[in-house]
């Protein structure tokens, strides 16, 4: 992967990347503690956020919130090139104390409505504010204001997409059963679950389900229980929640397991994390 550009300051990071030659087995569901904006630049590829897939054109924004799953379906090998954004709510709090600029992320449900495409955003095109924040800057102070400057334009006007469209169809709407998994799973995310329960549940052979499930998010259904936990016991380790209580909290019944799985999932140690997001 080709990082353009790459920006942390709090609350908020951004990404400018490309893939000369994409290979699908270099992306794999993940999830997120923080809010992203992704912004589709070029390249032959689909979205699927909590089963649902959507097709991507030049220009096509996706509002992820934290804890839904996500992952790109690569169709072809030519240039794949995106803008991310991962956003936490406190960045907009003081211009924006009810959160009304969030309700995009929020006041749906799970990966239903994620989708803005180009022609929809009336007043802002999505790539060119993008490309606007990823400026470096001498200044840090000016370069966190260019980049706020382009930012709370795009989301108002996603915003202003939204609510237009509270009302109308919501286009693709994930596979029946797929769905039920899925809305099952996040109800009792933190719960004790098992693989055979889920299949116990909906009268399906565990094989079954693994494959329904498979095709639906293109993960298994532990690595999507667990990549959710552990974005959930992250979250309560930012708001300085102790990572043991955290790791309780969020399904975990041994911490050393929750140790290693969060290493691997995101590089750094729990402490390590809370000691950097609180600097």
């Amino acid at each position: 992967m080709g990082v353009l550009y790459s920006k942390n300051m709090a609350g908020l990071s951004i990404f400018h990347s490309i893939d000369e030659h994409p290979k699908q087995s270099h992306f794999s569901m993940h999830v997120h503690a923080q809010n992203e904006i992704y912004v589709f630049a070029s390249g032959c590829a689909t979205y699927l956020v909590e089963g649902n897939e959507y097709p991507l054109s030049t220009g096509s924004v996706l509002m992820i919130r934290e804890g839904e799953s996500h992952a790109v379906n690569i169709k072809s090998n030519e240039p794949y090139e995106r803008f991310v954004i991962n956003l936490s709510p406190s960045f907009t709090a003081e211009v924006d104390p009810e959160k009304r600029l969030l309700s995009p992320f929020y006041d749906r449900p799970l990966g239903v409505g994620n989708l803005y495409s180009a022609h929809e955003l009336a007043s802002t095109s999505a790539i060119s504010s993008l490309k606007a924040m990823c400026v470096s800057l001498s200044d840090p102070e000016e370069e966190r204001l260019a980049l706020t400057s382009h930012l709370l334009p795009l989301l108002y006007d996603i915003r202003c997409t939204f609510r237009a469209r509270q009302n109308a169809e919501e286009s693709g709407t994930p596979d029946l059963l797929a769905s039920q998994i899925i809305a099952y799973l996040n109800e009792n995310l933190l719960s004790p679950i098992s693989v055979p329960d889920v299949a116990k549940r909906f009268y399906i052979s565990v094989s079954q389900l693994e494959r329904v499930f498979k095709q639906a998010t293109h993960s298994s259904i532990w690595h999507y229980i667990t990549a959710k936990r552990l974005a959930a016991a992250r979250l309560r380790i930012e708001n300085g929640m102790p990572s043991t209580s955290a790791s309780e909290a969020c399904g975990f019944g041994d911490y050393s397991a929750f140790y290693r799985a969060y290493i691997k999932e995101y590089g750094e140690s729990p402490s390590a994390h809370k000691k950097s997001y609180n600097s």
